[in-house]
């Protein structure tokens, strides 16, 4: 297989060269080519830096062209090194020193303590309350590279300098991380139950290279934003630990710390609840993992061999089998989700199941899944419960830190504990990374890490050092270092981590969590979990010692915690309604680029969104805004109530949700309307694109016009004319109008902004993804490859419990019941929506993936390019088939940009002429709209077209919900709940019929099987009156029935209860009385018990009979629904939003002008009225 080929730019004393280089090329090999490229000598010591000033090593893992800066530095000879370590306040200089000095060097002996007969210093190694204690004192006795022997003969060196870091981080053939010897702690976890897991395997063998290749995607950051939910429900737990507490109650962190951080690891990894977190003795198999950990280390100091430990080796035999036992039950438990074609979750097991090597091919052995799942299981909760117990201890004894911490958390995350923590809220929350990078600087949990002499060499230009000796860095005397965190290393000062600090700082000089290619895996998913669970903390507690004077001490087993550290909590007053005040305030994972550092390049994207429509035109917007060199940032409406920035350009792109704001704009729709003042809001810039479909007459464009004129009647400016899109016709050409406009009002303000503007004229074109083939599973794929449905945020897998035909076999439609079963801790009111994700078809994910020359049982990861994050699950594999089948909207409607994005890829010029042609203003309407042309339909059409996933994935939206209104009430089926579905069929190109996706897929599901769901309250005022006596008039034809169903059911079940409750008239219409009357029973038995005062059905089919549609009943019924009217009654309306609800609303109208003495514009004033009180309500939608 052909590897992937890279290429960085490096800059050198003002020179910038491209530095290409394949996929498993040496670090070695990479640095001689940048030698070679600027002509540097070998003598010489080279570091890189990123843009942000941090160092970096030279490896094939480096990100696409990221961009480094190259420095040099002098070559230290033994003499000078002789003279630097007399001079402990020197300035941190970077060396390099030769891997054997000149002839003229004096070789010295490293110190250390003389050792014993036989023993050699394993005394020293008991010497301290723990083993890094004990290795400290020596390195503080014999200086920073020091010497112990071992009882085994073997040479042990203690190294505290971080020139020496860097050299061994420069001679990696010479240092390596090899097998780590049985005396150790690792290898004694090694001969247990983590066998060859990533931490206690060498370099050199294969199965830890196979396996740091497919499991590294399940640790970057695309990865870890797939899991974060997960761990923002662990954290959950740990907040309703903390609430339980009565006042002064002591808890023990690091047992809480533990027992989080180890929830975290497993359901995040393995989707395993192991419901720790809250238990009140620890579960077996945390008490196991502790048991392994102790005695691992009590054998590293016995002075005797193991064999005469006897209860030492049972504990650790008996903790194993616990282990081992649990691990194999949690693979069991997959492989059979997987074998019955069940729904399975994306995370690090499946990854270990299904992936193969790219290099090799191979997957992991089971076995050795095993070992990595115990080894992912003990140091995935080691590290950061560790961490989180140290920074609480400084944090305590720090009152001015927490209360800046405080200052923070309640900035980013609110006091409003009801709002769930974002991903993006972790970027803002820097001064809670800072403590918790100088907590484990002072402390780090890993005490050091270890590196094998590969042969006789020297280090540091002056010691000579055997091969097969170990060299470890002792990280807790490395960290303490005067030379490079100040005169007082001892004190706790997060301000270690501001950048100018680290900038300054010796890139060797920190490194908590290894270093290079053996760096921890998942240093990125600790600090994200640590991160949210310290803020989410200090959110809603303030944490104090038990015993105010407690002093430090310490425990290690693998690694290094506090001892008996006990802490009290107080919890905090919340504050309902304070959210974040900080810019990055939208519970949605909305990416965003960096402050500019002038107003006059920046922009505010707002949006308000409830099926993702202006959502998905913010984030397009964002990514025009980038290609500019504008530095934007998408957010909520509801994120920015009462402060709009006045230096910032402010877009708003929203929707109108049935005459309503959406869910995410109400608060912002409340805020400009009760706001006062005709200069209010003056210096505020702003322009608005509305988006709508225009056959919602009576509400088209309504809240967007609402904010463009309430806010310039506030004072604020409008930059450009207001821009509605109606998605009835040419939506895409009203868009890239407005968007038109605003670049060019943007250029208008200055120079810079419209030099962007011009260099991003192809930014379209450009890709947003790209897309690596990592194995080809061939014939011997998994079922899961296929079959797998990854749980998304948001939805929840709910399983059909009835499925069934309304209407009759000589029906000429089809129309579907189905019952499904609700997930604990959800609940619905009646009148609310499912929203239904679909599976593209197979038949169209075959063709989408042969034209892409892939096939669906690949494997392949995704990998965002440019600054800006799209939708799609970046950094984990899955197949081709999960990916078009659940990901990508693959049958939408296709849009201007994707074809001019195909036409300037097309290879043909005839071809990309007629491509040109049919994006025109001229053709577009009636050959593309109008003919429902697709993506696929273009591909297969224009052969020339060279195109791969990168490419769909650019131009095509995510898969979104398709939304149902619920056809139940929860007062009869309180667990279930019920949606009823027409299966709809519509004329592509040339006549061509097409199935609707959601309806076709619902309709092919069967009973038992799962659905992705999204139960949910879209804000609407589609509800019930909330007095029962209020009469309701119901009008619903066909599926439009499905909410009325549930009110009545609703209604029903309040007179059983006793309850009074007002007339109930239903007007439902249907083709003919044999086909389909939906419920037609279920209806006849409310009528007949009184529920309904009325049932009206019109039938516009039935043989021999006029057409009669709902409207005529309504007219026939006038005077019955007058009376009522004046009664207060309210009406709903659900259906058709094109043709039905304009003609039910007119009969209305002539309802209050022949019975009510009104004109025909009081008669539509009246409803307008209604309307805005919630007594005339609609549930409709556009018509195909």
């Amino acid at each position: 297989m052909t590897a992937s080929k890279r290429s960085v730019f490096v800059t050198f004393q003002g020179q910038r060269q491209k530095i290409s280089f394949y996929e498993g090329t040496s670090e070695l090999a990479i640095d001689r080519a940048v030698r070679a490229a600027f002509g540097i000598a070998e003598s010489v010591t080279l570091r890189f830096r990123d843009t942000e000033g941090d160092a970096l090593a030279l490896c094939d893992k480096l990100p696409h062209e990221l961009e480094l800066t190259a420095e040099a530095t002098e070559l230290v000879t033994a003499q000078k090194m002789q003279t630097r370590d007399a001079d402990t306040e020197r300035s941190p200089a970077r060396s390099e020193q030769s891997p054997i000095p000149a002839k003229s060097a004096t070789l010295l002996e490293v110190p250390g303590p003389s050792p014993w007969p036989i023993i050699g210093n394993i005394d020293r190694l008991r010497a301290g309350e723990n083993l890094q204690e004990a290795l400290a004192k020596v390195a503080s006795e014999y200086g920073r590279f020091a010497r112990l022997k071992l009882p085994n003969r073997a040479t042990f060196y203690i190294n505290t300098d971080a020139d020496v870091v860097e050299e061994l981080d420069r001679r990696p053939d010479d240092f390596r991380k090899t097998t780590p010897p049985p005396a150790t702690p690792l290898g004694r976890l090694r001969a247990g139950a983590a066998g060859k897991g990533l931490f206690t395997s060498g370099d050199e063998e294969e199965i830890w290279q196979i396996a740091h290749r497919i499991l590294l995607p399940a640790f970057g950051l695309g990865a870890i934003k797939q899991y974060f939910g997960r761990i923002v429900e662990v954290s959950d737990d740990l907040i309703e630990n903390l609430r339980s507490r009565k006042p002064n109650e002591s808890f023990l962190v690091t047992e809480l710390m533990t027992k989080m951080t180890f929830e975290a690891i497993g359901y995040a990894g393995f989707h395993s609840r192991f419901h720790c977190v809250n238990a009140k003795e620890t579960p077996p198999f945390v008490q196991a993992m502790v048991d392994v950990l102790e005695v691992a280390m009590e054998q590293t100091r016995n002075l005797l061999p193991d064999r005469f430990h006897v209860l030492q080796r049972h504990k650790k035999d008996a903790a194993s089998k616990v282990l081992s036992d649990t691990v194999d039950q949690i693979i069991s438990e997959r492989k059979g989700m997987m074998q019955r074609n069940e729904a399975v979750p994306n995370d690090m097991l499946q990854i270990m199941l299904t992936a193969r090597d790219r290099e090799t091919g191979q997957r992991l052995p089971d076995d050795n899944i095993r070992e990595q799942l115990i080894t992912f299981l003990i140091a995935g909760h080691e590290t950061t419960s560790g961490m989180l117990s140290y920074a609480l201890y400084y944090i305590s004894k720090n009152p001015l830190i927490e209360q800046k911490l405080i200052e923070e958390v309640d900035r980013v995350l609110g006091r409003d504990y009801s709002r769930k923590p974002s991903f993006a809220d972790l970027d803002e929350l820097d001064y809670t990374g800072r403590i918790l990078k100088e907590a484990l600087r002072l402390n780090p949990t890993a005490p050091g890490f270890g590196k094998v002499v590969q042969r006789d060499t020297v280090i540091a230009g002056k010691y000579s050092v055997k091969k097969d000796s170990i060299i470890l860095t002792l990280l807790g005397s490395l960290h303490r270092d005067p030379r490079h965190f100040g005169k007082d290393p001892e004190a706790f000062n997060p301000d270690h981590f501001l950048p100018d600090a680290v900038a300054r700082r010796h890139p060797h000089a920190y490194h908590p969590f290894g270093m290079g290619i053996r760096s921890c895996i998942g240093s990125q998913f600790a600090l994200v979990e640590a991160k949210l669970v310290l803020a989410r903390m200090y959110q809603q507690f303030r944490l104090r010692l038990s015993d105010p004077s407690y002093q430090l001490k310490h425990i290690q087993t693998l690694t290094i915690k506090p001892r008996d550290l006990l802490m009290c909590v107080t919890p905090r007053q919340e504050e309902k309604g304070k959210q974040p005040t900080s810019r990055a305030v939208s519970n949605d994972p909305v990416r965003m680029q960096r402050e500019p550092a002038s107003a006059e390049g920046s922009l505010l994207i707002l949006y308000g969104s409830n099926m993702g429509t202006a959502q998905e035109l913010a984030q397009k917007l964002l990514q025009q805004a980038s290609a500019r060199k504008i530095s934007a940032t998408v957010a909520e409406l509801d994120s920015f109530v009462d402060r709009l920035p006045k230096q910032t350009p402010v877009v708003l792109i929203c929707s109108t949700y049935n005459g309503l704001p959406p869910d995410n704009a109400v608060k912002f729709h409340a805020w400009l309307k009760q706001l006062a003042g005709s200069d209010a809001l003056q210096g505020v810039d702003f322009a608005v694109l509305g988006c709508g479909n225009k056959q919602w007459q009576a509400t088209f464009q309504q809240v967007p016009r609402f904010l463009f004129d309430r806010l310039s009647a506030l004072g604020a400016k409008p930059l450009t004319p207001f821009v509605g899109c109606d998605a009835d016709g040419d939506f895409d050409a009203s868009a890239e109008s407005f968007c038109q406009a605003l670049w060019s009002v943007m250029g208008s303000r200055s120079p810079a902004i419209s030099e962007g503007i011009s260099a991003a004229s192809d930014s379209e074109h450009a890709l947003s993804y790209a897309v690596d083939v990592v194995h080809s599973a061939g014939s011997d794929a998994s079922p899961l490859a296929s079959s797998r449905v990854p749980l998304q945020a948001e939805a929840r897998l709910c399983t059909i419990l009835e499925h069934r035909e309304l209407q009759s076999a000589q029906a000429e439609r089809s129309t579907r019941h189905l019952e499904i079963q609700i997930p604990d801790g959800v609940s619905y009111s009646a009148g609310d929506h499912v929203g239904v994700l679909p599976d593209n078809p197979i038949a169209l994910c075959q063709s989408y993936a042969q034209r892409c020359g892939v096939q669906l049982s690949d494997a392949v990861v995704i990998r965002e390019i440019g600054a800006i994050s799209g939708p799609f699950p970046c950094g984990i594999p899955l197949s081709v088939r999960e990916l078009l089948g659940q990901h990508v909207d693959l049958s939408g409607p296709l849009t201007r940009r994707e074809l001019r994005v195909l036409a300037a890829r097309c290879q043909c010029p005839p071809e990309r002429s007629e491509l040109l042609r049919l994006a025109s203003a001229e053709s577009f309407p009636t050959e593309v709209l109008s003919q429902r042309l697709t993506l696929l339909d273009v591909l297969l059409r224009f052969a020339s077209i060279p195109c791969d996933l990168a490419t769909v994935l650019s131009l095509r939206p995510m898969l979104r919900p398709r939304y149902y209104s619920i056809s139940s009430s929860p007062r009869k089926l309180p667990n279930r709940c019920t949606i009823t579905v027409g299966v709809h069929d519509y004329q592509g190109p040339a006549g061509q019929l097409r199935a609707g996706l959601c309806s076709h897929y619902l309709a092919e599901r069967t009973e038992g099987q799962t659905l992705r769901v999204i139960i949910k309250d879209t804000g609407s005022s589609f509800r019930l009156p909330p007095d029962p006596k209020i009469p309701v008039i119901l009008i619903g034809p066909g599926t439009g029935l499905a909410p009325l169903r549930g009110f009545v059911q609703e209604r029903a079940a309040l007179r059983s209860e006793g309850t009074e409750v007002g007339q109930t008239l239903l007007f439902f219409g249907c083709r003919r009385p044999d086909h389909d009357y939906l419920y037609r029973e279920e209806l006849e038995a409310y009528a007949q018990d009184g529920t309904l005062a009325g049932l009206y059905v019109a039938f516009s089919r039935q043989p021999e009979t006029p057409k009669t549609y709902v409207q005529d009943l309504i007219r026939q019924h006038a005077q019955k629904l007058w009376s009522l009217l004046q009664e207060g009654a309210y009406v709903f309306v659900c259906g058709d939003a094109k043709s039905m609800a304009p003609a039910v609303q007119q009969t209305f109208a002539e309802i209050l002008t022949a019975h009510g003495g009104q004109s025909a514009e009081q008669a539509q004033e009246t409803i307008r009225s209604w309307r805005s009180q919630g007594r005339y309500c609609e549930d409709v939608w556009a018509s195909t």
